[in-house]
């Protein structure tokens, strides 16, 4: 027997229409699909339960899927514009953080030299530099003219020389206690002898040591078994 028979039916097409919205309404998009599967439940004897359990499921799904479809369209294009505010409000805050903390390291050495810029005003410059006993080239090069700086404390008695690649202003009381001290040094390794150095007059003696001796303006007499610093 064949397992399958074609039946041909000829319908007006005021019926036809009919037939179609039905089929829509129960979720077929052919109406052939339709008209089969109801001559089927017919010759079954369930014709009373179109639409019935299974139907529904298969409705069910199919709406679901198209709602999920519509539900998709809608957000997708929302998620890309949530997620790009999100990465630039990132980026945002992070150059913002970044700007703080560089103003917040910046502050400090700001006011620093105003600081600076105020006792220079109140006091003179070699005054400055007989409270300070050393001066450096580092200490001032924020300044927009520190060559005039030395070249006035010069003028005014102090020593002025370079070390180590940058200009050098010495109180010359300083300086006198300065190279006796050095001389003292019997040690003839340089770490130790800058050791030595800070213990007797500071940290900013053992500096100023170190450029000399870089410098090759301080150097270990073997002869006289100490340390030298010619006048510069």
């Amino acid at each position: 027997m064949p397992e399958s028979a074609v039946v041909k039916v000829e319908l007006d097409w005021d019926t036809y229409v009919m037939l179609r919205e039905k089929a829509r309404r129960e979720g077929y998009t052919l109406v052939s699909d339709y008209a089969r599967d109801l001559l089927a439940r017919e010759a079954r004897g369930e014709a009373a339960r179109v639409g019935g359990c299974g139907d529904e499921k298969r409705i069910a799904d199919i709406v679901a899927r198209r709602v999920e479809r519509v539900v998709s369209d809608i957000v997708n294009p929302f998620t890309g514009k949530i997620d790009e505010v999100a990465r630039r409000l990132a980026d945002l805050v992070e150059k913002l953080e970044g700007g703080e903390s560089e103003q917040a390291r910046a502050e400090p050495v700001r006011v620093e030299q105003h600081r600076y810029a105020q006792r220079q005003q109140r006091t003179g410059a070699i005054d400055r530099l007989r409270q300070q006993k050393i001066l450096f080239w580092e200490d001032v090069k924020w300044m927009k003219a520190p060559d005039r700086l030395f070249a006035k404390l010069e003028k005014e008695g102090a020593i002025v020389f370079e070390a180590g690649g940058e200009k050098v202003a010495v109180d010359r009381g300083f300086w006198d206690d300065f190279v006796r001290a050095v001389e003292e040094v019997a040690v003839r390794d340089p770490g130790e002898a800058s050791i030595l150095v800070e213990s007797a007059l500071g940290e900013r003696a053992r500096i100023l040591f170190e450029k000399l001796v870089s410098g090759g303006l301080a150097y270990y007499d073997e002869d006289l078994g100490h340390w030298i610093v010619p006048q510069p």
